[in-house]
């Protein structure tokens, strides 16, 4: 296993859209989005078995179209597990392309191994640079979140890991509700999980995409237990997960009092200062710098 980080992270990723393989319409359409962070060209669970090959077809003209930079954004592609009679085709076929990573559901730390291998040989021989792109682990099992830390130090492609709540729960044999009471254990564990590796967390997607409020509510409440971007399955959640993901002007402004009156209480040998009838220590000041220092590395 490797337990190292190969490269600091490329990408902003707040708003992680899954694209449907097997729809040129759908395809195209995601190319105009330029708000999405992400694109997830997906050629799994959107796909019925017998479009697999015309989805793969389809993904595959669309990165062409795109060119090697994708317009800014990442280029991600959901293949199928491993251990299913896609997988492995889903790679032979998308790695030579030079996507900028590659999500591979049901993760689990073996796999996460063999993949790395596979990617490390089709790079070699599609003269691609060598570990450049990424494996992204895609947490929807109770075995894959019960070994997430061993997932994330078994490559060092992985700067990110995904929740999946759908499967997840399925796997649990529990119902998926819009609240998400049933996901809140596994949410934490992956945040806690993720943030001890230092890779960012990516919250499952909300389902019930015209629910607007709902939404907003629940995705601050991901932000607020450290999850640090969201996957998304409909264009009209990009601009609100953008934004929730982002450090909001008042956020940005109290930080920078933070650190001006404690800096003041440093010239004059004090370790704490107050702002605003709150104690400002040593904690509380660099959490702010934190926030001052990852403004563009949302």
């Amino acid at each position: 296993m490797n337990e190292g980080r190969s490269m600091k992270p490329k990408f902003r990723r707040r708003s992680l859209l899954y694209v449907l393989g097997a729809s040129r319409k759908t395809l195209e359409k995601s190319i105009t989005l330029t708000e999405a962070d992400a694109l997830i060209f997906d050629l799994e669970d959107s796909v019925a078995p017998e479009s697999k090959d015309m989805a793969r077809s389809l993904v595959e003209e669309t990165i062409r179209g795109l060119g090697a930079e994708g317009s800014g954004r990442e280029i991600v592609v959901r293949v199928n597990p491993l251990a299913s009679v896609f997988g492995l085709d889903d790679l032979l076929a998308m790695v030579p392309l030079g996507p900028d990573s590659v999500l591979l559901p049901k993760a689990s730390a073996r796999d996460v191994v063999s993949v790395d291998g596979i990617l490390s040989s089709l790079e070699l021989k599609h003269g691609l640079p060598p570990g450049r792109m990424e494996l992204i682990p895609l947490i929807e099992t109770a075995g894959g979140l019960m070994e997430v830390g061993e997932i994330i130090r078994s490559s060092r492609r992985i700067s990110c890991v995904f929740l999946g709540g759908e499967d997840l729960t399925r796997d649990m044999a529990i119902k998926r509700t819009d609240s998400g009471a049933e996901l809140q254990w596994s949410r934490n564990h992956l945040a806690m999980a993720s943030k001890a590796a230092a890779v960012a967390c990516i919250d499952t997607p909300y389902v019930n995409y015209k629910d607007e409020a709902g939404f907003a509510a629940d995705t601050l409440y991901a932000k607020s237990i450290g999850l640090t971007g969201r996957s998304l399955i409909h264009p009209s959640q990009i601009k609100e997960a953008n934004r929730l993901f982002s450090p909001s002007e008042e956020d940005m402004a109290y930080a920078s009092r933070v650190v001006a009156v404690y800096e003041e209480a440093l010239t004059i040998g004090r370790g704490v200062a107050s702002l605003e009838g709150r104690m400002i220590d040593v904690p509380v000041y660099e959490r702010a710098k934190d926030l001052l220092a990852r403004r563009f590395q949302y």
